[in-house]
């Protein structure tokens, strides 16, 4: 927990100037009770027993003056305070969106990607949250709570002793409900991902909903969900007032002791009116800080727990598997030599594999579902390390390049597609934003699309739905298509284009990609035959090997 708060404060390091003055301007406010006492002292034992209104109407403007004067400051605390903790909080979401780019993509396909989203929405509002109570609630109550229990101590030792007992007290119930306030909170976390996830799962998966009549039963899975999430939510608020009123009777046991001993000792002469009215009012503002204090704890733990969620993400070990910096004018010949691969400690799924894809080279890969294919297209695209042998670029290693670079010269259309809620031409544009209009029709040329493009009323302002619900399957591959071409890569990759394309959509695609000035490489996987008569050489996984396919005929293009 200590490292943990340890690495938390770091996040306000470039902000310590702020901190400062926040701070000195903190002590300043909390030592403004002291003229507060002295004047209600002068008040009481002087001004009032002598009767003399002028002094009587100067020490009230002198106690309004340092009342307005606090408020003043205590509003600049407050908007500084808020500036430190929404950069703070951007830059932990900035930095964990970073991170999220620099996790290979084995970190992905383990990952609950529900939980991920969790962690990056729900937790960083709860530390939003802390943030909010730790800079502008709990440190400031606290350091006015030391200043005036000084002042109190000054004013008289025995019952600024009375007060203080309520500090261990607190502590020592805070440190017992600890356990159990924790495994609160991550119930209602859990909570919150059940409803999250049962949420998403219900606005992507309405058609299947739909088509199984499944509504009545979606609806009752979800209402559990909301349930569960207002049961633990209110288990945790009400363990949390629960925990807060026992610790306001205790500061307020405190007071009261305070009080009746005070009016005992008021009455039998050994304190004047003036020390006393002093102590209770800065009694009370102890008491009023220090609830403050104990208000601003359940948020705290909340936004610890967060964070450490968060930090786990931030530290996680894995990164992608190639670091270089070397770029490339060109990627020249792409060269898988002697590889052999496998999912972590699982059974090799490639061994001793060897292929290269010269510039403008028209190849396929073929093989049965399963055999290996897509994790050469990952090797390929730089997405895992080879456990044995390696992959080049023009004849340099993939340890020495920088791998983003390499793959803005390459594109991926992978077998099922992903779109997202948009236009067509913000699909498409996808990566490329700058494109011109001009160059998203050539690649939708290129891709067999621009026809069906043309016949919608709104072309490429025509929105699509989420992962393109309003088209057709072979529609939404010819857009990903046109992403890929408007990139105007060195190299295609086609993985499974029949899953969409039928034989003849598959024969324009490539002939359209022949007459393309630019003239990429390109590589088609697929699990069927027919895609042969298409490229110039080809090969087949079979038993985690790769072995080349004689082609019957040379391919015909339309050169």
């Amino acid at each position: 927990m200590h490292s943990l708060w340890r690495e938390y404060a770091g996040y306000f390091r470039p902000h310590l100037k702020t901190l400062a003055g926040i701070t000195v301007a903190g002590l300043v406010q909390s030592f403004a009770y002291v003229p507060l006492a002295a004047l209600l002292r002068w008040i009481f034992d002087d001004i009032l027993v002598s009767r003399r209104r002028g002094d009587l109407w100067i020490a009230i403007a002198a106690l309004l003056g340092v009342q307005l004067g606090g408020l003043v400051l205590a509003y600049w605390i407050r908007l500084s305070a808020l500036r430190v903790n929404h950069d703070v909080l951007a830059n932990l979401r900035m930095k964990s969106l970073e991170r999220l780019y620099q996790l290979p993509r084995s970190f992905y396909t383990a990952a609950d990607i529900d939980r991920l989203h969790v962690t990056l929405v729900y937790d960083t509002n709860w530390i939003d949250a802390m943030n909010n109570a730790l800079t502008a609630q709990f440190l400031p109550a606290g350091l006015s709570a030391l200043v005036l229990f000084a002042i109190l101590f000054w004013l008289d030792p025995k019952y600024a002793l009375i007060i203080a007992v309520a500090a261990p007290a607190i502590f020592i119930g805070n440190r017992l409900m600890k356990r159990e306030t924790w495994l609160r909170q991550e119930g209602l976390r859990r909570a919150f991902e059940e409803f999250s996830r049962g949420v998403r799962f219900a606005i992507s998966a309405m058609d299947l909903t739909r088509s199984q009549a499944a509504e009545t039963i979606e609806l009752r899975r979800q209402s559990a969900n909301v349930t569960e999430l207002r049961r633990v939510a209110l288990d945790l608020n009400r363990l949390n007032a629960i925990q807060q009123l026992a610790q306001g009777g205790v500061l307020l046991a405190a007071t009261l002791l305070v009080l009746i001993a005070g009016g005992y000792a008021l009455a039998e002469g050994t304190v004047s009116r003036g020390e006393m009215m002093a102590f209770y009012v800065a009694a009370a503002l102890f008491a009023t800080q220090s609830r403050t204090m104990v208000g601003a704890v359940p948020e705290i733990r909340m936004g610890i727990r967060a964070f450490r969620e968060l930090y786990s993400i931030l530290t996680h070990p894995d990164r992608e598997p190639y670091q270089g910096s070397r770029k490339l004018a060109s990627i020249g010949e792409i060269r898988v030599e002697q590889v052999s691969f496998a999912y972590g400690s699982g059974p090799a799924i490639l061994e001793n594999v060897s292929v290269s894809i010269a510039p403008g080279a028209r190849l396929a890969l073929i093989g049965a579902n399963g055999s290996g294919k897509s994790s050469l297209l990952h090797l390929i695209g730089g997405y895992y390390r080879p456990s044995k042998g390696c992959v080049t670029a023009d004849g340099v290693a993939y340890d020495e390049l920088d791998i983003r670079q390499l793959r803005t010269r390459m594109a991926v259309v992978p077998q099922h597609p992903f779109l997202f809620s948009g236009t067509i031409r913000e699909n498409v544009a996808y990566g490329s934003e700058k494109a011109a209009d001009e160059a998203v029709y050539e690649a939708l040329r290129g891709a067999g699309a621009d026809e069906f493009v043309d016949q919608t009323a709104d072309g490429l302002d025509t929105t699509i739905g989420e992962q393109g619900v309003r088209l057709s399957g072979g529609q939404r591959q010819r857009l990903v298509i046109a992403r890929a071409l408007l990139r105007k890569p060195e190299l295609l990759i086609l993985d499974e284009p029949t899953n969409h394309l039928d034989e003849e959509a598959i024969e324009r695609l490539m002939e359209s990609l022949d007459r393309l000035a630019f003239r990429p490489s390109v590589l088609v996987i697929s699990h069927e035959w027919r895609v042969l008569r298409h490229v110039d050489r080809a090969f087949r996984l079979v038993d985690r090997r790769l072995e080349e396919v004689e082609l019957d005929a040379p391919r015909v293009t339309s050169q």
